[in-house]
């Protein structure tokens, strides 16, 4: 018998047993798992294959296990020596994570099928609550607890869209505070799959077995001789310190130690058109939008869908204009810029502004051109077409494509957006090798074009999962552009997401007039959208100062309709773009801490407060939002201050003196803060280690 551990007074010991050639994991982040009496070979081990050679349960061995300090390699050999399963795993210690990588060689002389691979987690009899998150187009990332019962709980996303259905990670805690949140990087259509098992002859015990990785439905994965097939990479973070202990943590990897892949570039101020009016242009509007924009500071001004195709339109597909045409990317002749972008292009760079556009490479509908000339190109996907990117031909019209398009409008922004689902993959892999080409092709195209920023989009958020976010330099949060909404999507991303990827557009148009209950008198307002869509749709009113204050504390981008504001609605609009200036190097610098668990989209009641903190100078930023509620103080407590040292607090936008309080007091006893509304209010409060 062999243990190897990795030891953590922290977040608790991670503990694999090698016992009469069979591998347990009876402990993870402090939490007991497996445990080894009377379990059946079916449950066994940290790994499940299924291939066209049979069930490895009975047909496998452990070859070897190697552990450094902060690393253990295990091998296993699989059908007599045809198949190698390799288990790497490292540990952050500082961090409370592990990430685990998976691989599996094909030694012998033939091509092999898979049918299951999967990364096996064995939870002993215990009650459990687990954090998920349903997504849908417009509700994104809704995360709330729930009781783990003896139904289980399976978690997957739909054709390729890996942040449709669910989003890509489960937490599960136990009674005690011991648990653990697993993290999966999708390589396509995935899975989690927590299921209840009895143990054999053993009464009434049973445990929770958890298996993730690619889907196996329709998983029919050729492995050529020779070949290697890697597993979606886990990240598995302790619970020992809730939810936010894990959130904290997590940003801080993104920003401390998986810095090389993340890159964290600082984001321009866009102007992006969509939620002004879709995709009806009118060039006297817009030329007068780029105007306003300009002297609101922007400094990127982005066109969105509708500027594109001239193949016909079908009437009985339903649907706009544009949604159609993709795949002709043949600019529109009698419509938008009627065939001259570059002219218009010309003129936002005139005006000092940099220039971007809107595309949807992975979407092709019937009648554009390239389809009828090249039909096996393409699979079918949801009511469209999408490219065989496992062969090499596609790739690379994919890839020139795209190239040719940021070459010829010289863009320095390009937002690339996934509208649709794929459908069923002819390859047999899931969307595996789909993917690893297209993400391959951003990569390539970054290195080509360095001063373009990459946007991504999947209407909305519906494929922001790690692994897109390591090749964006943005991500779209979500069509549903609601101001509180906007927040919810936010907080809820930064459980999974760099904070400082995540974009909050601020989309407006003129509102009517409401009472401002601080000073006592009509003010004028905002429209803020109330789910989706332009500015036509339903709408409601808010104070612009506290629409700014929720978007300035994230990487901001505008949208709708500022040019018809009025003065000093627009004087308030460029105060708070110069003091999201003034921050938003600070925020690549700082980790963000919740203030308390995230909301969920379309719930607009309670309070929540979001705490920036420079760890190496102390310095912070602290946003307190009252949404519909009618407490008039919020009671503000941070964390991970130094408890001896002092800290000056002062309102960021009146530079009002708050007071000078000792760490110990603003963490344990807090302080209260005054809310000047009787909803929708917000303060933004500078915090200065001295």
């Amino acid at each position: 018998m062999r243990q190897y551990c990795f030891s953590n007074d922290a977040y608790g010991d991670t503990e694999i047993l090698e016992e009469n050639g069979e591998l347990h994991l009876i402990q993870l982040f402090g939490l007991e798992m497996e445990v080894r009496d009377f379990q059946p070979p079916r449950v066994v081990g940290l790994q499940d294959v299924y291939t066209s050679l049979g069930d490895c349960a009975f047909s496998q061995k452990v070859k070897s296990v190697v552990q450094t300090k902060d690393q253990i390699e295990i091998v296993l050999d699989l059908y007599g020596g045809k198949m190698k399963y390799v288990i790497h795993m490292e540990h952050i210690p500082q961090l409370g994570i592990i990430r685990r990588k998976d691989t599996l060689l094909n030694l012998s002389d033939k091509c092999i099928y898979l049918m299951k691979v999967k990364q096996r987690f064995n939870f002993s009899d215990d009650k459990y609550e687990i954090f998920f998150q349903k997504s849908e187009w417009g509700t994104e990332n809704c995360g709330a607890w729930y009781p783990l019962t003896p139904a289980g709980v399976t978690l997957g996303c739909i054709c390729g869209r890996t942040c449709e259905s669910h989003t890509p990670m489960l937490a599960i805690q136990n009674r005690y505070g011991h648990g653990v949140c697993v993290h999966l990087i999708p390589k396509g259509n995935w899975e989690m799959n927590m299921r209840l098992h009895s143990r054999q002859n053993v009464g009434q015990e049973y445990q929770y077995l958890l298996e993730t990785g690619d889907s196996s439905e329709h998983f029919y994965y050729p492995l050529e001789a020779g070949a290697t097939y890697e597993a979606p990479e886990l990240w598995l973070m302790s619970m020992s310190k809730g939810l936010l202990g894990m959130q904290a943590n997590l940003q801080r990897y993104f920003l401390q130690i998986d810095t090389e892949r993340m890159r964290m570039q600082t984001h321009p101020l866009v102007y992006n058109s969509w939620l002004d009016r879709r995709d009806r242009f009118d060039l006297e509007h817009i030329r007068k939008t780029v105007v306003s924009a300009k002297e609101l500071g922007v400094e990127v001004f982005v066109v969105d869908a509708g500027w594109f195709g001239n193949c016909e339109y079908d009437p009985n597909m339903g649907g706009e204009d544009w949604y159609q045409q993709v795949g002709d990317w043949s600019e529109k002749k009698n419509n938008a810029f009627y065939g001259d972008v570059t002219s218009f292009a010309d003129f936002v760079r005139s005006c000092g502004m940099k220039f971007g556009m809107w595309i949807e490479p992975e979407r092709f509908g019937m009648r554009t051109p390239v389809v009828l000339t090249h039909p096996e190109y393409f699979a079918q996907g949801h009511n469209f077409l999408f490219p065989r990117l496992w062969l090499p031909e596609v790739r690379g019209y994919i890839y020139q494509m795209l190239d040719e398009f940021i070459s010829k409008y010289d863009l320095d922004w390009i937002k690339i957006d996934f509208n649709f689902e794929l459908e069923e993959d002819p390859s047999g892999c899931g969307l595996h090798t789909y993917y690893d080409n297209w993400y391959g092709i951003l990569e390539e195209l970054r290195e080509k074009h360095p001063k373009c920023a990459f946007e991504g989009c999947a209407s909305g958020g519906l494929r922001t999962d790690i692994r897109d976010v390591l090749h964006y330099d943005a991500c779209f949060q979500s069509d549903n552009g609601n101001d509180v909404d906007t927040e919810r999507f936010f907080e809820q991303l930064s459980l999974r997401i760099p904070a400082y990827k995540c974009q909050k557009w601020l989309a407006l148009r003129p509102g009517g007039k409401i009472f401002d209950f601080k000073n006592r008198c009509f003010v004028d307002s905002v429209s803020v959208p109330w789910h989706g869509g332009d500015m036509s749709y339903m709408s409601e009113s808010r104070s612009l100062e506290f629409v700014s204050m929720l978007h300035i504390s994230s990487n901001m981008a505008l949208s709708g309709n500022f040019t018809d504001l009025s003065v000093e609605q627009r004087e308030i609009i460029k105060m708070y773009i110069r003091l999201w200036k003034k921050y938003r190097d600070f925020y690549k610098r700082s980790i963000l801490l919740l203030g308390r668990e995230p909301g969920i989209a379309c719930n607009h009641s309670g309070m929540q407060h979001l705490q920036y903190l420079e760890e190496n100078t102390g310095k912070g930023l602290v946003f307190v939002y009252k949404f519909d509620s009618p407490r008039s103080e919020y009671l503000l407590h941070l964390r991970e201050l130094d408890e001896n040292a002092i800290y000056r607090l002062t309102d960021a936008v009146s530079d009002e003196l708050l007071g000078e309080y000792m760490g110990k007091t603003l963490m344990l006893r807090g302080i209260r803060v005054e809310l000047f509304s009787r909803s929708f209010f917000a303060r933004m409060i500078d915090i200065k280690k001295l």
